[in-house]
Parts: C-alpha cells; structure tokens; sequence
C-alpha cells in the first residue's frame, strides 16, 4: 500500500482551497510521511503549505507541530524556533507537543529549554496517567521513553547533573533491568553517560556487570570516562581494551546494530581520553579521529544524537594540545556548525584563539560557554574535552 496517491490528493485540495488550514495541514503531513524522516531540501510544497498556515495563523498546533518534523529534516530548526517557543503554552497538557519544541531547540543550540520541556512533557504525562489510567501501550510508552532520553542528552549536553542524573533514575525504574527490551536499552545509553560522567567514581566502578552485551558496552564506557575523571591512564585505557575485546568476542552479535557502533565510538574516545592522560598527543588525535569517522558513520536515526556529544571536540582538543592552535580551531568550528553553542567546544574555541593571539574571539567563545554551561566550565581539563 502506498501513501503517494493520497498525498497527491490532499495537494490538489489544498490547491483548491488554498485558505482552508486544516486542509493545508493535512496535504502537508500526507506528503511528509511518504518521506519517512529523509534529509529534504528546502522550498517543499510542505514547507510552503505550513509556512502559508503560521503566517495566518502563528498558533496553529498542527502546523507547529509538523513544521518542526520539518525544519529537522531540512536542517533548519532555526526556521520553526519563533513557533515552537508557543506551542508548550497552547498544549500544556498534550505531553508529546509540550516535548516536541525540544527538536528545535537542541538543533539551535538551546540546551537548557531541551531539557525543561522534556521535563515538563514526562510531567504531563503523568498527570494524564494518574487522571485518565488509560491502558499501556508501546506508543506511548515509547514516546515517554524518549522524552525521558532527550531530557538526559540535553542536560548532558550543558554538563547539568541534577537533571540528567534526577530523569536517569526515572528511566532505570520505569526501563532498564530484566524487563527492558533492546529499544529501551539503547535509549537508556544515556543514563551510563549520566553515571560515568556525573556519579562518584565509586559508584560507578560499583556496579555490577549486566548480562546484556549492550549494557556490558555502556558500563565499560562509564566506568572509564569516571577513571578518565581521576587521571587514571592506564585504568581508562583497561577499560577500552576491554572494549576492543567485547567487539571481537562471542558477545559482539548482541550489540545490535546501534550498539556495535556505539561500541566503537566508546572505544576510541576512551582509548583517546587515556592517551591524552598520558601525554601521548599524536596516539590522543588517531584514536579521537578514528572515533570522530564512527560517529560520522552511524546511522543512529535517532534525535537527539544516541552518543551524547561531538567527537570532533575531541579531536580539536588533542591538536590544541599538540600546540596547534590553527588547526583545533578549524575543527572547533566545523563542530559547532553542526553542534551549535556546544559549551565544551566553545571553551576549548576560547583557548586556540587565545594562543592565536585573538583577544577579543577568545574573550567572547568562553562568555559564550560560561553562559550555558552548568558547572564551572574553565576547570575541565583538556583530556576529558
């Protein structure tokens, strides 16, 4: 069964009634699902459909709502970001279109409001729950699922532990041990991020290993971005060969699709954390750049990013500390093109310039990066960038 011929329907309606929203609505989503989630060009009959509808009218939930799937698809969330900013208000107690502006704001950058209408849409979900206690099911459970990971990324994203680590708990109660599938296990990557980036280092190096492949993967990561956090060379370095071994062994066809290239990725940004550790800068840039490929090669399909953030950043950190001010700064910006007001790589853009001699770019990257990241941004060293 194809969707085309309805989708073609719609649009000669549209075409007929070229006031009607509702119709405009409905002929935009019919043609965008034959799309599935494709990277599209810009000047779509979609996006000319939608745009039509907000300039009559700015609150049409609908047209917010698909306009963001939209933008996303054509890569420019900065397009939907004066609607989305509406669309919470207008639906507070619809959780997946107060969760929806999120989209738009993590693709410009805003990090912080990623995470609170996430926050806020897990909220109204459970006071839908408690009012209405309507039967389970995989589509909602799967939308509170994401909901709750796009939440963790985007605190993670601006280093906001209590955030990251408060939405982690609810995932592993609601997700993870025995009962969880493998979607959920993917998706619940982020609370290991959460862990070996933001717990006690004995907490961390606590728990127990899993059964699961995939998880087997996610507490070596943790464990050795937690041993990365005590300077620990070769404890990090352990851990990504164990790593190595995981990709190699009788395990390695339970990773999954999505796990097998998040294994990768694990492994050679902590083989690069334990080089960078050991002052072994040329072995830090081939183990980050081979890591930077694997990301670039993934497939994850996934919004946000299953891999919490750029490893480009990486790279540039390992030439900064090669002395290549020139060269970590190209790839610094090639980064934020495609990670923008990533604070980390902001900062680290504040020290190449400053060792260019660019007084005033440096002095307004790293204003940049004190205004959205969490914590005390200028005490993380460059090993763990």
């Amino acid at each position: 069964f194809s969707n085309r011929p309805y989708a073609a329907f719609m649009e000669r309606a549209a075409a007929r009634f070229p006031d009607d929203d509702v119709i405009a609505v409905m002929a935009a989503d019919a043609r965008m699902v034959t799309w599935g989630d494709s990277r599209q060009r810009e000047g779509t009959v979609p996006q000319r459909l939608l745009e039509g509808v907000l300039a009559r009218n700015p609150d049409h939930s609908g047209a917010i709502h698909f306009y963001i799937h939209l933008t996303d698809w054509i890569d420019r969330q900065d397009f939907a970001e004066r609607y989305a900013e509406r669309l919470g208000r207008i639906a507070p107690a619809a959780s997946h279109l107060v969760h929806m502006p999120s989209h738009t704001f993590y693709g410009v950058g805003r990090y912080q409001d990623a995470a609170a209408v996430n926050v806020a849409a897990v909220a109204a979900d459970a006071a839908y729950e408690r009012r209405v206690r309507p039967p389970p099911t995989d589509y909602r459970s799967g939308l509170l699922a994401h909901n709750m990971h796009f939440a963790i990324e985007s605190a993670l994203a601006r280093g906001d532990a209590a955030t990251a680590t408060a939405v982690s708990a609810q995932y592993r109660e609601r997700y993870l041990g025995e009962h969880g599938d493998n979607r959920t296990r993917v998706l619940g990557s982020a609370t290991w991020y959460t862990l070996g980036l933001h717990r006690p280092v004995s907490e961390v190096l606590a728990v127990a290993a899993p059964g699961n492949a995939l998880e087997k993967a996610l507490r070596f990561y943790a464990r050795g971005e937690a041993l990365a956090r005590q300077g620990n060379a070769a404890a990090v370095r352990a851990e990504a060969a164990a790593l190595a071994s995981l990709r190699t062994g009788t395990d390695a066809p339970g990773l999954g699709r999505a796990g097998t290239a998040l294994a990768e990725i694990f492994q050679r940004v902590l083989e690069g954390r334990g080089a960078m550790l050991a002052g072994d800068f040329d072995a830090a840039e081939r183990a980050y750049r081979a890591g930077m490929a694997a990301q670039n090669a993934a497939d994850f399909g996934s919004d946000p990013p299953l891999y919490w953030y750029s490893v480009r950043r990486s790279l540039a950190a390992a030439r900064l500390a090669q002395g290549d001010a020139r060269g970590a700064r190209a790839q610094l910006q090639a980064s934020l093109r495609h990670w923008p007001n990533d604070p980390l790589a902001l900062y680290a853009l504040s020290l190449a310039e400053r060792r260019l001699g660019r007084a005033a770019e440096a002095d307004r990257a790293l204003a940049q990066a004190h205004a959205i990241w969490a914590g005390e941004v200028t005490g993380m060293p460059l090993a763990r960038i």
